[in-house]
Protein backbone atom coordinates (compact mmCIF):
# COMPACT_ATOMS: atom_id res chain seq x y z
CA UNK A 1 0.00 0.00 0.00
CA UNK A 2 1.35 3.36 -0.89
CA UNK A 3 0.56 6.46 1.08
CA UNK A 4 -2.69 7.95 -0.10
CA UNK A 5 -3.62 4.97 -2.27
CA UNK A 6 -6.67 4.24 -0.10
CA UNK A 7 -9.23 6.62 1.29
CA UNK A 8 -9.85 6.76 5.02
CA UNK A 9 -13.20 4.92 4.81
CA UNK A 10 -11.75 2.16 2.63
CA UNK A 11 -8.75 1.81 4.94
CA UNK A 12 -11.13 1.53 7.91
CA UNK A 13 -13.16 -1.21 6.21
CA UNK A 14 -9.97 -3.15 5.46
CA UNK A 15 -8.89 -2.77 9.10
CA UNK A 16 -12.25 -4.09 10.31
CA UNK A 17 -11.98 -7.08 7.98
CA UNK A 18 -8.45 -7.87 9.19
CA UNK A 19 -9.56 -7.54 12.82
CA UNK A 20 -12.54 -9.84 12.23
CA UNK A 21 -10.32 -12.49 10.63
CA UNK A 22 -7.84 -12.28 13.51
CA UNK A 23 -10.64 -12.83 16.03
CA UNK A 24 -11.98 -15.81 14.08
CA UNK A 25 -8.45 -17.25 14.10
CA UNK A 26 -8.55 -16.97 17.91
CA UNK A 27 -11.71 -19.08 17.98
CA UNK A 28 -14.18 -16.25 18.47
CA UNK A 29 -17.64 -16.20 16.96
CA UNK A 30 -18.42 -12.94 15.15
CA UNK A 31 -22.10 -12.16 15.73
CA UNK A 32 -22.35 -8.73 14.06
CA UNK A 33 -20.31 -6.41 11.87
CA UNK A 34 -21.11 -2.68 11.75
CA UNK A 35 -24.16 -3.14 13.96
CA UNK A 36 -26.33 -0.07 14.25
CA UNK A 37 -27.31 0.05 17.90
CA UNK A 38 -28.94 2.68 20.13
CA UNK A 39 -25.47 3.41 21.55
CA UNK A 40 -23.95 4.00 18.09
CA UNK A 41 -22.41 1.89 15.37
CA UNK A 42 -20.48 -1.09 16.73
CA UNK A 43 -17.61 -2.22 14.51
CA UNK A 44 -17.62 -5.86 15.62
CA UNK A 45 -19.61 -7.83 18.16
CA UNK A 46 -18.32 -11.26 19.01
CA UNK A 47 -18.18 -13.89 21.66
CA UNK A 48 -14.95 -14.90 23.34
CA UNK A 49 -16.04 -18.09 25.06
CA UNK A 50 -19.05 -17.06 27.14
CA UNK A 51 -18.25 -13.32 27.05
CA UNK A 52 -20.01 -10.90 24.71
CA UNK A 53 -17.39 -8.48 23.39
CA UNK A 54 -17.91 -5.21 21.55
CA UNK A 55 -14.76 -4.53 19.54
CA UNK A 56 -13.81 -1.07 18.37
CA UNK A 57 -11.38 -1.10 15.44
CA UNK A 58 -9.08 1.88 14.86
CA UNK A 59 -6.95 1.84 11.73
CA UNK A 60 -4.23 4.33 10.89
CA UNK A 61 -1.31 4.92 8.57
CA UNK A 62 2.14 5.45 10.00
CA UNK A 63 2.90 9.19 9.91
CA UNK A 64 6.05 10.26 8.03
CA UNK A 65 7.82 10.99 11.34
CA UNK A 66 6.86 7.56 12.71
CA UNK A 67 4.46 6.45 15.41
CA UNK A 68 4.47 8.51 18.56
CA UNK A 69 2.38 7.63 21.62
CA UNK A 70 -0.05 10.48 21.02
CA UNK A 71 -0.56 9.64 17.33
CA UNK A 72 -1.44 5.97 17.64
CA UNK A 73 -4.82 5.06 16.12
CA UNK A 74 -6.11 3.98 19.55
CA UNK A 75 -5.99 7.59 20.74
CA UNK A 76 -8.89 8.50 18.47
CA UNK A 77 -11.09 6.45 20.82
CA UNK A 78 -12.53 8.66 23.54
CA UNK A 79 -13.85 7.85 27.01
CA UNK A 80 -17.42 8.83 26.00
CA UNK A 81 -17.28 6.26 23.20
CA UNK A 82 -15.98 3.64 25.66
CA UNK A 83 -18.94 4.30 27.96
CA UNK A 84 -21.41 3.91 25.07
CA UNK A 85 -19.72 0.65 23.97
CA UNK A 86 -19.86 -0.66 27.55
CA UNK A 87 -23.61 0.02 27.69
CA UNK A 88 -24.06 -1.74 24.36
CA UNK A 89 -21.98 -4.73 25.46
CA UNK A 90 -23.97 -5.11 28.69
CA UNK A 91 -27.28 -4.85 26.82
CA UNK A 92 -26.25 -7.37 24.17
CA UNK A 93 -24.96 -9.80 26.81
CA UNK A 94 -28.26 -9.53 28.76
CA UNK A 95 -30.24 -10.07 25.55
CA UNK A 96 -28.16 -13.17 24.80
CA UNK A 97 -27.68 -14.73 28.23
CA UNK A 98 -29.95 -12.92 30.66
CA UNK A 99 -28.70 -11.54 33.97
CA UNK A 100 -25.65 -13.83 33.90
CA UNK A 101 -24.34 -12.35 30.64
CA UNK A 102 -20.70 -11.29 30.85
CA UNK A 103 -19.43 -8.49 28.63
CA UNK A 104 -16.42 -6.34 27.86
CA UNK A 105 -15.10 -3.84 25.33
CA UNK A 106 -11.90 -4.50 23.37
CA UNK A 107 -10.04 -2.36 20.87
CA UNK A 108 -8.03 -3.62 17.92
CA UNK A 109 -5.56 -1.14 16.53
CA UNK A 110 -4.51 -1.71 12.92
CA UNK A 111 -1.23 0.03 12.14
CA UNK A 112 -0.50 0.40 8.44
CA UNK A 113 3.12 1.13 7.53
CA UNK A 114 3.64 1.66 3.78
CA UNK A 115 7.15 0.20 4.14
CA UNK A 116 5.88 -3.10 5.60
CA UNK A 117 4.20 -5.94 3.71
CA UNK A 118 1.42 -6.39 6.31
CA UNK A 119 -0.40 -4.20 8.80
CA UNK A 120 0.32 -4.77 12.49
CA UNK A 121 -2.65 -5.59 14.72
CA UNK A 122 -2.60 -4.77 18.42
CA UNK A 123 -5.44 -6.25 20.50
CA UNK A 124 -6.20 -4.31 23.68
CA UNK A 125 -8.52 -6.47 25.77
CA UNK A 126 -11.01 -5.16 28.33
CA UNK A 127 -10.53 -1.41 28.00
CA UNK A 128 -12.44 -0.66 31.19
CA UNK A 129 -9.84 -2.58 33.22
CA UNK A 130 -6.82 -0.90 31.60
CA UNK A 131 -4.81 1.79 33.34
CA UNK A 132 -4.43 3.76 30.11
CA UNK A 133 -6.37 7.01 30.32
CA UNK A 134 -9.02 7.34 27.62
CA UNK A 135 -9.43 10.99 26.71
Amino acid sequence: MTRGSLGTAQLGRIGEELAGRALLDLGWRIRHRNLRAPEGELDLVGTDGEVTVVVEVKTGRRPPQGWSPARMPRHRFRSEALKRRQRAARRLARDQRGARGLSRVDLIEVQVDPGEPRPRLVHLRDLAARAEPWR
